[in-house]
C-alpha cells in the first residue's frame, strides 16, 4: 500500500471537491447521476495518494475503491460484501469502537452540517489497526468526509481515505477527532476523544466483539452466521455471552456499554 502524508490527503480531497462540482455542472445532461458518480470517481480518485473508497450511505456499500488490492484482498470483496465485510478487516475491539462509539458522534455532526450546507469543510479522523488477509496486523489512518448529500440535506457520499501509519504509531490508543474549516480557512475541534481498544478486549473475545459489531449493524443471527462461517446456534450463544458480560439486558443496551466504556477505565 503506498504511504501518504496527511498534507497531501487533504490538498487531494479539496481538488475532488472542486472537480465533482464542475464534472457535475458540465455533464448533468449528458449523464445519468450513476454515470457521473462512476466516470468522476475512476477519474480522480485513482490519483489521490493511499487507498481511497467512496462510500453510498443509501446502500451501505463501498461504491469505488481506487487500488486492485487492499491489504492482499481483492477490492471487489469489499465493493461486493459491503460494510459487513470490511468490519471484519478490524480486530474486534477497534471495529467495536469505531460502530458503537465513533459513528454515533461522526454522524451527528455529519447530519447538522449537511442541514446547514457547510459538510465541505468537515474532516474526521482516526486510527485503527487492520488486519491483512496474511495474518499480519498493521496500523492505519482514517480521514472521511462527505463528498455529496441527498435531496433531503442528508449525508450520502462518503471520501474515505487510508494510509499505513504502522512505523510512526507508538501508542494503542484510538484518536479520534472531528474538525471544521471555517470561511477564514480557520480549523476548529469539534469534537475529540481517546480510546483504550485493549479495555474492550478485556470484556469481549475477538469473535464476540465482531458478533457484537455486526448486531449494530441490524444483522440478523441467521445473516451474522452466515458473515462469520458459523452456525446460527453458535451466534445465540454469543449473544447470551455478550449480555451477560456487559450486564446488559438486551441489544439496546449495548449500546449504552459501549459508550460508557470507551477509554476511562
Amino acid at each position: 500500500m503506498k504511504k501518504s502524508t496527511p498534507s497531501s490527503i487533504d490538498i487531494s480531497t479539496k481538488e475532488a471537491f472542486e472537480l465533482l462540482e464542475s464534472y457535475k455542472k458540465h455533464s448533468a445532461e449528458k449523464y445519468s447521476p450513476e454515470q457521473m458518480d462512476a466516470n468522476i470517481f475512476s477519474r480522480i480518485l485513482q490519483n489521490i495518494p493511499g487507498t481511497v473508497m467512496v462510500i453510498d450511505l443509501h446502500t451501505n456499500k463501498y461504491i469505488y475503491v481506487n487500488t486492485p488490492e487492499i491489504l492482499g484482498y481483492e477490492s471487489s470483496e469489499f465493493i461486493e460484501g459491503g460494510l459487513p465485510r470490511v468490519l471484519l478487516v478490524f480486530p474486534a475491539a477497534h471495529g467495536y469502537i469505531m460502530i458503537q462509539q465513533i459513528f454515533p458522534v461522526m454522524f451527528k455532526y455529519f447530519d447538522e452540517y449537511c442541514r446547514n450546507k457547510a459538510y465541505k469543510g468537515l474532516k474526521v479522523t482516526y486510527p485503527t489497526q487492520l488486519i491483512h488477509q496474511d495474518g499480519t496486523v498493521r496500523w492505519y489512518q482514517h480521514t472521511i468526509s462527505i463528498l455529496t448529500t441527498d435531496d433531503e440535506d442528508r449525508p450520502h457520499l462518503l471520501l474515505k481515505s487510508i494510509y499505513d501509519i504502522q512505523d510512526h504509531k507508538k501508542d494503542s490508543s484510538i484518536d479520534f477527532c472531528i474538525s471544521y474549516v471555517n470561511s477564514k480557512n480557520e480549523t476548529e475541534i469539534l469534537a475529540e476523544e481517546r480510546f483504550l481498544p485493549e479495555i474492550t478486549n478485556t470484556v469481549l473475545s475477538e469473535r464476540e466483539g465482531q458478533v457484537l459489531s455486526l448486531i449494530s449493524l441490524g444483522l440478523t443471527s441467521a445473516q451474522i452466521a452466515e458473515k462469520l462461517c458459523i452456525s446460527q446456534h453458535t451466534v445465540n450463544t454469543h449473544r447470551k455471552n455478550i449480555l451477560r458480560k456487559t450486564f446488559c439486558k438486551g441489544t439496546a443496551d449495548l449500546a449504552i456499554f459501549a459508550l460508557t466504556n470507551g477509554g476511562d477505565q
